[in-house]
């Protein structure tokens, strides 16, 4: 039963690793949900941030479902580096908007910049990365200027060589 819904086998590599990554994609995105939505999160209640929270974490369920349905009629390369740039840029708005917990998230996209550098051409991997590498870095200088959040240069660096 649950193989009947997998894509057939092709003669196209990766196919099937671009359906799972976006069936993955769809987890990550629930679980954003999950815990914003959580009465369990403490530290929301303090938030000025928690509406747009909400809204972010809404439209990237969406978007990875929608991007899911997509590839389950077919497959694209394109649909996958535009789902690494919408990852980027959810993860650059996660960094904008919450204060504690941002690596938690970097730990997170790790696993799509994983998948990203085996799915997509080396230059365009190179390029995502290093939007997500600026981020990184800008989060930490913007923290670090401020004295706010976590300003740690060791985790950011960790997380930059492994991106």
């Amino acid at each position: 039963m649950f193989s009947a819904s997998l894509p057939a086998k092709s003669s196209h590599p990766g196919i099937r690793e671009r359906y799972f990554f976006a069936l993955f994609r769809c987890l990550e995105a629930a679980l954003l949900a999950l815990w914003v939505f959580s009465p369990f999160a403490p530290y929301f209640k303090t938030l000025n941030t928690l509406l747009p929270l909400k809204l972010l974490s809404i439209a990237y369920l969406l978007f990875a479902c929608t991007v899911f349905l997509l590839e389950k009629r077919g497959s694209s390369q394109y649909r996958v580096l535009l789902g690494l740039c919408v990852d980027v840029l959810a993860f650059a708005c996660l960094a904008w908007l919450l204060p504690i917990g941002f690596f938690s998230v970097a730990l997170v996209v790790l696993a799509n910049m994983s998948a990203g550098g085996l799915l997509l051409s080396s230059r365009q991997s190179t390029l995502i990365t290093l939007a997500a590498v600026v981020i990184l870095l800008g989060h930490y200088l913007f923290n670090t200027l401020a004295g706010t959040g976590q300003a740690n240069i060791a985790q950011s660096l960790m997380f930059a060589a492994s991106y």
